[in-house]
């Protein structure tokens, strides 16, 4: 049995209750600039050359959005992400070094949950990637121990942190309620 809606049934009256029910709970959408300002750019602790950008946290998701880079070789952790994560490469090139497959500038990369793998810089002058990540993802030693599992309020623990270390304002807009 499948549902379908006549829209030309629906009221008037119907139609601004809809309106409003959506006005009432529908979250902002978010624009992200590209200035510091709005977000600066961390360095990733226990990386190799590693740089993330946060554009926005959404608790209710567990959700975040985050800019990538490294201005040249570098090596971000193994590590297993809990929930699917999308990739999109903006320049440069970057891979894993347990796959044979290098993203390039334009290319779109679909991360499925549970696969353990090690970011690395394939490109001399470095890479830069959106990424979308959802869930937790835990981080591993040489010898398979999980060292930290990472969520989006630990994300947001270390970019207070950060603000604060450095003398920056927290921008509240980051942060999808």
């Amino acid at each position: 049995m499948s549902l379908h809606i006549d829209a030309d049934a629906i009221t008037l009256n119907e139609k601004d209750a809809l309106n409003d029910v959506a006005l009432r709970y529908q979250l902002n959408d978010i624009y992200a600039p590209a200035d510091e300002a709005y977000s600066p750019w961390m360095f990733v602790e226990g990386s190799e050359g590693m740089w993330a950008r946060y554009l926005w946290f959404d608790v209710r998701l567990g959700q975040w959005g985050a800019m990538v880079r490294s201005d040249g070789p570098g090596v971000l952790g193994r590590h297993k992400h809990r929930s699917g994560v999308l990739g999109y490469t903006v320049r440069g090139s970057w891979g894993y070094e347990e796959y044979d497959w290098e993203a390039s500038a334009g290319d779109v990369v679909v991360e499925s949950p549970g696969v353990i793998h090690t970011l690395r810089s394939v490109n001399p002058d470095g890479f830069e990637t959106f990424f979308v990540l959802n869930g937790s993802i835990d981080w591993y030693d040489e010898d398979d121990n999980v060292v930290l599992t990472e969520d989006t309020f630990y994300n947001i623990h270390r970019y207070e942190e950060y603000c604060r270390d450095h003398g920056l304002k927290i921008n509240d807009e980051l942060f999808r309620r």
